[in-house]
């Protein structure tokens, strides 16, 4: 049986949600990431070591610990996208989307026929390889699929409320790294003008019940919690903290630096 998705049910009642990136082809951090309480896990195909045969298996741990398993796409390929919803994503991230048209053939490459272009196959792992009802299964991605547009360009920042206003945009996911690289400040995000026009564009995705991802960076108690709090107090109700490579990192620093300090 196909469970119901929390990132789409619940909006402006429901308490926030938490999720973390996978960038290593590790099913196991997945699955820790999962039974740790976080709510989603991204799987990171643009910036991760793996192709689809090892996000397979990340979805798989995802889906074995409870959390709701999502995928960042390379790119803005159509088969790309819909390989990865028959594989199992309950959600797509799609980087680096610049302009509504877009966003329009993300949402096309993302749904069924008659209204979009999305590969139409009965027995693929999103089925259950067939064992899903296919009428069943589609009533369950139209209530339980979601598609994020991932604002990152100045571009994209500069044609924001035309993105936001494509039916079949459920989310926004803010790049605060990319957007920092962008606009000249070498990868700051957490310069002024930076961290203005990201919470700019929350709200104003908020105000068009379009849902808002923050994105955390921070990998410590009080770095999370401060990133988590603020953007809470912002509206924003979904937020993805740290990575397998950033936890991984700072923890190997921090244990070093404590043995090695004098």
């Amino acid at each position: 049986m196909q469970r119901g998705n929390p990132l789409l049910s619940g909006k402006g009642k429901r308490q926030p949600l938490i999720g973390t990136w996978a960038q290593t082809k590790s099913p196991e951090f997945c699955e820790i990431a999962g039974r740790a309480g976080f709510d989603f896990v991204i799987i990171d195909m643009e910036h991760g070591s793996f192709g689809i045969e090892g996000a397979v298996e990340m979805i798989r741990a995802v889906e074995a610990a409870g959390s709701v398993p999502v995928v960042r796409v390379p790119d803005h390929t159509r088969t790309n996208i819909f390989k990865v919803l028959d594989a199992g994503a309950m959600g797509v991230l799609v980087p680096s989307v610049s302009n509504a048209a877009e966003a329009r053939a993300i949402v096309e490459a993302a749904t069924y026929g008659p209204k979009g272009k999305r590969g139409a196959c009965p027995c693929t792992r999103g089925t259950g390889h067939g064992v899903e009802d296919w009428s069943a299964y589609l009533d369950w991605t139209r209530d339980n699929v979601f598609v994020a547009a991932l604002i990152e360009t100045p571009e994209g920042v500069e044609n924001f409320d035309a993105i936001i206003a494509v039916p079949g945009i459920d989310y926004v996911t803010l790049g605060p790294f990319d957007l920092a690289q962008a606009l000249g400040h070498e990868g700051n995000f957490a310069h002024p003008d930076v961290q203005a026009c990201l919470e700019d564009l929350a709200a104003r995705a908020l105000a068009k019940d379009v849902g808002v991802m923050a994105v955390s960076f921070a990998s410590d108690g009080a770095g999370v919690r401060n990133d988590f709090d603020r953007w809470i107090l912002k509206g924003v109700d979904v937020v993805a903290i740290s990575s397998d490579r950033f936890l991984l990192s700072s923890g190997m620093k921090g244990i070093v630096g404590a043995v090695r300090s004098n």
